[in-house]
């Protein structure tokens, strides 16, 4: 079942201007070069998601940190247990060529943490060196109890999401559409469910924006959302 509070009626104009398709090759390829300007022009003007790979970014030297408890490890990377601050975590890569991978994900970090803060897991400003390669801190998210939160995923084995946790998605969503951060990404290994006062809440544990052709990845991340709805039960 569909959840209904989205709707993935995208209409594109822009002045008095519409787009129509047309049948023949020529023109489909003269109208994908203008959407491929217009995007541009709409990323330039007023997409707030907009950013660019820094590939110099500085690791810390000082205080290499020794990385020895495993918290988790997913196809391409490890999360560490911080050995000097128990409310920390570092995530390593396992393979060099992927280390920019953890330099986009601290820049879009800094691009969406004041939209998102209440629905995300918080980063310290750069990336670290440690005994295993360039690391990226962040917030080790637990419960009331200090027990590591679970994920989505494991979450759902032996509990049923409740209004609670489902209004929480419901503002995350619509924080997402609201300021036009637009990421297809719902895998439920990538929220974390944690007892904080009594009730459950709910973070997300990083996050991956897509910004070309903004306009069509707003139907594609609504499309998505309502898929992740009938996952989870509603």
């Amino acid at each position: 079942m569909a959840f209904p509070l989205f709707s993935s009626n995208i209409q594109i104009k822009h002045g008095s201007c519409q787009l129509y398709f047309a049948h023949s090759v020529k023109m489909r390829c003269i109208l994908l070069k203008v959407l491929f300007i217009f995007s541009f022009l709409m990323q330039e003007s007023c997409h707030p998601a907009t950013f660019c790979i820094n590939t110099s970014m500085q690791v810390k030297k000082s205080n290499m940190l020794i990385l020895e408890k495993p918290l988790a490890e997913g196809m391409v990377r490890t999360c560490y247990f911080h050995p000097q601050d128990k409310q920390k975590c570092v995530k390593i890569v396992k393979d060099n060529k992927d280390i920019k991978s953890l330099e986009q994900e601290l820049q879009i970090y800094h691009t969406v943490k004041k939209q998102l803060s209440p629905f995300i897991c918080h980063y310290d400003n750069q990336l670290v060196e440690t005994n295993k390669g360039p690391g990226l801190v962040g917030e080790l998210i637990c419960d009331d109890h200090g027990k590591v939160a679970q994920r989505l995923s494991d979450f759902l084995e032996t509990d049923a999401i409740d209004q609670n946790i489902k209004e929480q998605f419901d503002a995350f969503f619509k924080a997402l559409l609201d300021n036009r951060l637009y990421f297809t990404d719902f895998n439920l290994h990538n929220f974390l469910v944690f007892e904080q006062n009594g009730s459950y809440r709910i973070t997300r544990s990083f996050i991956k924006l897509e910004v070309l052709f903004p306009f069509l990845w707003r139907k594609k991340t609504v499309r998505r959302m309502n898929h992740f709805y009938h996952r989870i039960g509603y």
